[in-house]
Parts: C-alpha cells; sequence; structure tokens
C-alpha cells in the first residue's frame, strides 16, 4: 500500500518535502525503524497514557526538528479485534498514536470484501469516536481472509487469507457502488494517483485548519 502512495505523491509533485514515518515502509522512508522501535520496545514499561504523551511529544519534535509540509503516519495493527478468540492487540496501538497527534486526514486499509455504505458509514464513525477522526479514504486490500474453522477444535483459531488480483478488486469497487466514501486500490497504480490527486485537493481544501 505503502509503495503505492510513495510513487504517486513523488510523481505528482504532491510536495516538496514530505516526512514519512510508518513501520516497515522501506528504505526511502526516513525514521519508520526508529518510530517502530521506540513504540514497541516500551510498550511493557508504560500505560497508554504516558505512551501517547511519549509519542505526542516524539512527533512535535520531529516536525520542530524537520518542519515538513507533510507528515505521514502508518499506523501498525488492526484498529479493533476480529472477534472474542482472535484479539489482534484489541486496536490499542492505533488508539494509542491516533491519540496522541490531530489528523487531517485519515486513510483505512480493510481487507477485500463486499460492503454495504451502512458498513462504510459506522467504521468510519468507529474511528471518529475511537481514534479521534473519521475515515475519509478506504484502500481495499489485494487480501481477503476467512476463519479457519478446522483451527477451532485445537483451541488456537486462525485466519485464512487469500491474495487477489488488483484488477478483481476494482471490480468489485465498482460494484459495491459507494459515492459517499472514496474507495481505492492502492496495488494499482491508476487508481492509487487518482486517490493522491483526490487526497492532496482534500487537504488543501482543510489547509486553514492548519494555520
Amino acid at each position: 500500500m505503502y509503495v503505492g502512495y510513495d510513487e504517486n505523491l513523488k510523481s505528482a509533485s504532491f510536495y516538496n518535502d514530505a516526512i514519512t514515518v510508518a513501520k516497515n515502509m522501506g528504505k526511502d522512508v526516513i525514521l519508520s525503524r526508529k518510530l517502530a522501535h521506540k513504540l514497541q520496545s516500551e510498550m511493557q514499561q508504560r500505560d497508554a497514557y504516558e505512551k501517547t504523551l511519549q509519542f505526542n511529544q516524539y512527533v512535535k519534535d520531529l516536525v520542530d526538528s524537520k518542519q515538513p509540509e507533510l507528515l505521514i503516519i502508518g499506523i501498525p495493527n488492526p484498529i479493533m479485534k476480529y472477534n472474542h478468540k482472535l484479539l489482534y492487540g484489541l486496536g490499542i496501538l492505533p488508539h494509542i498514536i491516533c491519540s496522541g497527534v490531530q489528523s487531517d486526514l485519515n486513510i483505512l486499509c480493510l481487507q477485500h470484501g463486499m460492503y454495504k455504505k451502512l458498513f462504510f458509514d459506522e467504521l468510519s464513525q468507529h474511528c471518529k469516536y475511537r481514534l479521534g477522526g473519521s475515515a475519509d479514504f478506504f484502500n481495499i486490500a489485494n487480501v481477503s481472509s476467512m476463519p479457519d474453522l478446522s483451527s477451532s477444535d485445537s483451541g488456537k483459531p486462525e485466519i485464512n487469507y487469500l491474495n487477489l488480483k488488483s484488477d478483481f478488486v476494482l471490480q468489485s469497487i465498482k460494484d459495491m457502488n459507494i459515492d459517499s466514501h472514496y474507495l481505492f486500490n492502492a496495488l494499482n497504480n491508476n487508481s492509487s494517483k487518482n486517490a493522491c490527486e483526490a487526497i492532496q485537493n482534500a487537504l488543501t481544501d482543510n489547509v486553514h485548519l492548519m494555520i
């Protein structure tokens, strides 16, 4: 997903000085591993409140020193549990990160599925009240999943994943016919490019909020 963002942000001359902070996003992304290490190495040493304040201070120091026009923060881990057996961190780490910063725009990555408008509405509301900002854009990923029923007997539930081609994902986006939210596929160059242009326009419209 991040590869598509990175290439199209650069090709579109989105901003001249974009500082990207995320977990394991590659060699062209500065401070990514440092940030991931900072968050994970102290997970057992500090409670959520202290980690939130620490992350807020870290971002403030970064912005003060680098003076970027754009700061992209890639958030690891799911934003909620899958079910009562597959907890996936309970969305605690995304909650800490999002509570530590005030974002101007949010992009949510979803596994592939045929979703209804109500699903996107409720998920956006979940992000608003749990993470401090509604989801503006949804990347529909090239993977779908379902529980492995055969693993239930062992007491260790697992998930089966299926990789999908971008053409199939794009057709699904078209078939969902959602016009209230922006859906795209980051691994398709045209879809990612169009999304980046829409993101640029949305941030430009919100520029008054950052002054």
